[in-house]
Formats: structure tokens, C-alpha cells, sequence
């Protein structure tokens, strides 16, 4: 490696002395900076040099600067040589008709099932899709749980039923990408739902689960894995996308979550509502919620339900085993914001009833239509047809 110039040397001697250092310390300082390569430049000659303009008080244009003031002017100048005709030569698919052509082998971009069972007209009375009864708990959760516990945008865990589904359909592990980059495609967001690793369901914690499903709780060493929880009528323990599947298709039943405080914290995450809703949930019963994610539920046909204040499910000794009934009114018209509603948590195997109050987390008007019309895409869609 060549050493440092003379110039160089002194510049370093300088701003040595000018810092202060101990001088027990300088001469290993100075045998490093006499010895240099592209690294040390970069790493530690950087810095030293803007040291040095600073304490001199003379300006020096960067490598990176003169780079940026060339491409400008090369911008300006000859724009067309630097253009790129790739972007202007992609095949559009279905060009030149009125409907996007959906590809069924793409894994990022998918037709999204909002629509699929909507109709033209809501009754005024609350469809059975709408009522709540004897729905399963999905999972009990604790304090702040986040956006991204619910939908992580994230790493997607080789054990899990996204990484399932991509490998079912040809995607490599490398190239399984994160959640994020598959926002897109609701099957894979989807079995992402509730995926995050970090994420604790306490309905696994129950003495009466641990004690019947003790081999199924138990953990492999390995790659991290998405969580699980229970199947309560098979007394299962599986994924949480694939409980829900057997609780939609086999056994026809709604599902709540209950959580704890400040359900829903962290960042503004679409998917954190997109994704219960497609895992068939119903409600979301919590202590607080965070107030976007609150808004995003009600978008999405979700019922935020609210403890009374300074409830829980501890309260209550909810257990997530329970069969959930919530007594909406009969019809749209008598769904008032902040409305009262009793929740009875049918215990199992003993049949005991709890029933509780709990505060509708529906804050306005607006949003008690976009509740009707089971969420703010079906209001929009409706609005636009009238």
C-alpha cells in the first residue's frame, strides 16, 4: 500500500494535536493513518479530512459532489442519452382493454376478494354475516400490541404458512422477499396475519391447554416460527392462519380477538385491518385501542369493542376457550356511536355464562355506514353506482 504524502501526514499530525489526544496514544494513531488502502481512506481519512475543513474553515467539494454536479449537467444537457426506453417497451397486460388482466401465477399482485359476495343494496337489518354468535376467540393477547405483530412487513419465517404457500407455488426460500414487497397478494398477506415470531398468544399459556396439548406446544430448535393457537373443538394447536380456516370452512363460526391495551399501536398499517378481516374475524375486543388502527377496523367491517374502563379480560377471567355472542341491535338505524353492547362469553366445558358491557368503539356517524356496508371500499363502490 502506498503511504500517505507528506501533506497528508501533516494534516494528520495537526488535527491530532488540534483533538487533544493524549499523546501516549498518537504515535499508534499516526502508524495506522501512515498505513492506508481504499478501506482506510474511505473509513478513516474521511473523516479526519472534513475534521480538518472544519477546523481550517476551507471548503472542499466531495468526490460525491463533483459526481452529483456532473450528472445534473449531464441532465440538463443530453438527457435523452442517459433515458432508458425499458420502462416505455413493457408489456401491459391486457393492453387496450377495460379490465386489468389478472396473472394467477404471479405470487405479488393478486385480485383481491373484497368484492366478491357484495351486493347491490344493504337491508336495513343486520345480515347473518354481520350478527355475532358463539364466535371462537382466534387469540388473547396482551398489552401493545402492534401493527406489526398483526401484520408484519417483515421477514417471512420459513416455518409458517406464507413460506408454505410460496414454496407450494414454485418461490424459493431466497426469494421468499418480506411481507411488505408482497402487499400486493391477499393470499400471502393473509397467512402473514398474526405471523410475527415475537408475537405471544396467551391462550396457549392456559394451565388447562398446556396440560392436553403439552406435545403440540412443544418448541424445535431452529428457524424461528410463526405463532399458533388453538382449535378449541379439536383441542389442536396450529398455525393461526390455518385455525382460522378450519373455524370459517369446517365448523361455520365467526371469530373475535381480545387484547389488552393499546391494541393496534405502533405505525399506520393498512394490512393490520386487511388481514383479520380476510382470517374471518368479526370483532376486536380490548382494553384501548390505538386510534388509526380503531379507524382502519371499522373500514374493513371489523367491530372495535371496548372494556369499560379499567376492564380486561382478566377482569372477567377469560380464558379465549369461551364461545363469544355480541348483542347488536337489530338494525343499522339503532347502532348509535358509543353505544353500550353486552358481550356473553359461554364458557366450556362447564356451560357458565359471563356476560359483560363493553363500549362500541364506532365514534361517528359516517362510520356507523361504513359499518353497514361492511367497509369503507363497499361505502366508496356504492356511493359511486348511485
Amino acid at each position: 500500500m502506498d503511504r500517505v504524502s507528506v501533506e497528508t501526514e501533516g494534516a494528520i499530525k495537526q488535527t491530532v494535536a488540534k483533538v487533544n489526544t493524549p499523546a501516549k496514544y498518537r504515535a499508534t494513531y499516526e502508524r495506522i493513518f501512515n498505513q492506508r488502502g481504499n478501506i482506510l481512506d474511505r473509513i478513516v481519512m474521511g473523516p479526519v479530512r472534513a475534521l480538518k475543513r472544519l477546523l481550517t474553515g476551507k471548503k472542499q467539494q466531495s468526490k460525491g459532489g463533483a459526481r452529483c454536479a456532473a450528472a445534473a449537467t449531464a441532465r440538463d444537457g443530453d438527457y435523452d442519452a442517459l433515458r432508458s426506453d425499458a420502462w416505455s417497451t413493457l408489456e401491459v397486460p391486457g393492453e387496450g382493454k377495460e379490465l386489468f388482466e389478472w396473472n394467477p401465477e404471479s405470487t405479488y399482485i393478486n385480485k383481491p376478494p373484497y368484492f366478491k359476495s357484495m351486493t347491490a343494496d344493504v337491508s336495513p337489518v343486520l345480515s347473518e354475516s354481520k350478527k355475532i354468535q358463539k364466535a371462537r376467540c382466534l387469540l388473547l393477547l396482551g398489552d401493545s400490541v402492534t401493527t406489526d405483530h398483526i401484520s408484519p412487513a417483515g421477514n417471512i419465517a420459513l416455518k409458517s404458512p406464507a413460506a408454505k404457500y410460496l414454496m407450494d407455488h414454485g418461490v424459493e426460500r431466497k426469494d421468499f422477499n418480506s411481507y411488505g414487497s408482497r402487499r400486493g397478494h391477499d393470499e400471502v398477506m393473509a397467512r402473514g396475519t398474526f405471523a410475527n415470531v415475537r408475537m405471544v398468544n396467551e391462550l396457549l399459556k392456559n394451565e388447562m391447554v398446556v396440560a392436553k396439548c403439552a406435545d403440540q406446544l412443544q418448541v424445535t430448535k431452529g428457524a424461528p416460527e410463526a405463532p399458533k393457537t388453538l382449535h378449541v373443538p379439536s383441542m389442536t394447536v396450529d398455525y393461526v392462519y390455518n385455525v382460522s380456516q378450519r373455524y370459517m370452512n369446517e365448523d361455520k363460526v365467526g371469530m373475535v380477538v381480545i387484547a389488552g391495551k393499546e391494541y393496534g399501536t405502533g405505525s399506520s398499517r393498512d394490512w393490520a385491518a386487511k388481514g383479520p378481516y380476510l382470517l374471518g374475524i368479526k370483532a376486536a375486543i380490548a382494553s384501548t385501542f390505538e386510534r388509526i388502527h380503531r379507524s382502519n377496523l371499522i373500514g374493513m367491517g371489523v367491530l372495535p369493542l371496548q372494556f369499560k374502563d379499567g376492564e380486561s379480560a382478566e377482569t372477567y377471567k377469560l380464558t379465549g376457550l369461551e364461545t363469544y355472542t355480541v348483542h347488536l341491535p337489530d338494525t343499522f338505524d339503532e347502532i348509535k356511536p358509543g353505544m353500550t353492547i353486552k358481550v356473553t362469553a359461554e364458557a366450556a366445558p362447564d356451560g357458565v355464562n359471563t356476560t359483560f358491557d363493553t363500549k362500541l368503539r364506532i365514534d361517528t356517524m359516517p362510520e356507523v355506514g361504513y359499518f353497514r356496508n361492511g367497509g369503507i371500499l363497499q361505502t366508496v363502490v356504492r356511493d359511486l353506482t348511485v
